[in-house]
């Protein structure tokens, strides 16, 4: 419920009432209602087909399935409470209900019929969810610290779950089925898979067949991380340990292990388009960017992108010979303005996810965020019936190196905004779909 539907009673008795009747509930009666307790039975008074009639709550119960409890919402077991209306003191503009507060527990049903009658003009049918009366005496209120946002779930008489609506509308689950209803409307209509030629892909579009799942992995994601969880999971040598995996081994392009996309035939990967499930891990574009700089100019693994880039960038831009490691700055200034460098322009690292792996033309299943990567790997492997076999190896924390721990990213983008603003707004043009296919924000 939003603040602007009752800011005009704060301050008022019924709110000083209310407040204090929610803080002794939660005090006294909430405790009783731990996860895993024993949950409390109470009368409640059963509507149905017109019909009242006096149960108890857990006679609603269902050998082994879940029953919820929402005080305040119309799924599943909705009890109608002690009411809350215009005419009591209480101040609800938008209330479409006025009538003072019943007396007998025939007022109370009388009341209650009012938003039976209303759910069933939405749609909702009896049967599908029970509607309940609480007693005149608001024992199944108390007894559950009911509020209007707090909802239970109980299974065989054990609570084993007490959640707000709030909390439903922000599970991890919803976030990411959200991506992918807003990538799936910003695509506005995807390709057909038998159009999309799929050697036309990026060798970076690997196939998993023990999960029925591809993934695209996008350089600078966690991407070798992931690799190497789905490496371990694909190999079945359960005596491995996926972070000694060999960076190298997994980044192979033609691995045995991980095969491209676009090492099937046509026909093969048409089928494993249609029927496989797909993922894909994103990244906010600046941060990436300065990720892919840092790591392959100044990373001292290896002087591959130093010798192959880095003296053609400080040449180029800097008119110098002096050094094989230009500066962030050089870095995105030949980004933009050297596009006959074919090969620079089509590196992995700092391609634009949307080339990379054709979100508008691949129906992602799975949208993986580095921002919430932990928690976006355990929703993801879950999902994949896999989890228990990787919880132990997926990482506490995403460890950046040293460099971008000591440089604030935003400060680096704000400084080079400031001195090449018309570079800058070709750094957001180029990545300009990126931010708004994952809803990044490209304003600094």
């Amino acid at each position: 419920m939003s603040i602007d539907e009752y800011k005009d009673t704060l301050g008022s008795w019924e709110m000083f009432k209310v407040t204090f009747h929610y803080f002794l509930a939660d005090k006294i009666f909430a405790p009783k209602c731990k996860v895993g307790n024993t949950a409390p039975d109470t009368d409640i008074i059963h509507l149905i087909n017109g019909v009242s009639e006096k149960k108890s709550l857990l006679s609603l119960a269902k050998p082994g399935r879940l029953l919820i409890l929402n005080f305040g919402s119309l799924d599943f077991v909705f009890i109608y409470v002690e009411e809350a209306h215009p005419e009591e003191g209480w101040i609800f503009p938008a209330n479409t209900y006025q009538f003072k507060s019943p007396t007998t527990l025939n007022d109370r049903i009388e009341a209650s019929c009012h938003l039976l009658k209303d759910m069933r003009n939405f749609g909702c049918e009896e049967g599908t969810f029970h509607f309940c009366v609480d007693t005149m005496d608001d024992k199944t209120n108390i007894t559950y610290a009911a509020e209007p946002d707090r909802i239970y779930a109980l299974l065989d008489a054990e609570k084993i779950h007490n959640i707000s609506i709030t909390d439903l509308r922000n599970r991890p689950e919803d976030i990411l089925k959200k991506r992918q209803v807003d990538l799936s409307m910003k695509c506005a209509g995807s390709l057909s898979y038998d159009r999309l030629n799929t050697l036309s892909l990026q060798p970076n579009i690997r196939v998993i067949p023990k999960l029925e799942t591809i993934f695209c992995h996008v350089p600078k994601v966690a991407s070798t991380s992931l690799k190497r969880m789905f490496y371990f999971i694909q190999s079945g040598n359960k005596s491995i340990i996926p972070a000694h995996i060999d960076r190298n081994l997994v980044h192979l392009r033609r691995s045995p292990v991980l095969r491209s996309l676009n090492s099937y035939n046509i026909s093969q990967a048409r089928n494993i388009l249609k029927t496989y499930k797909k993922i894909i891990f994103v990244r906010n574009p600046y941060t990436r960017l300065y990720s892919a700089y840092t790591d392959k100019f100044f990373a001292t693994y290896s002087n591959f992108f130093r010798d192959l880039f880095g003296l053609k960038i400080v040449q180029a831009v800097r008119k110098s010979n002096i050094s094989s490691i230009p500066t962030f700055t050089e870095f995105l200034i030949y980004l933009i303005d050297h596009s006959e460098n074919k090969r620079f322009q089509a590196e992995m690292h700092w391609m634009p996810v949307d080339e990379l792996c054709r979100p508008c033309d691949i129906k992602y299943d799975y949208i993986g965020k580095f921002e919430t990567l932990k928690r976006d790997y355990e929703i993801i492997f879950e999902k994949l019936n896999v989890g228990k076999d990787i919880a132990k190896f997926l990482p506490t924390n995403v460890e950046m190196k040293s460099i971008i721990r000591k440089v604030n990213w935003k400060t680096v983008f704000k400084e080079f905004q400031s001195d090449y603003s018309e570079i800058f707004q070709k750094i957001k043009k180029r990545y300009h779909r990126d931010f708004h296919l994952f809803n990044y924000d490209s304003n600094m």
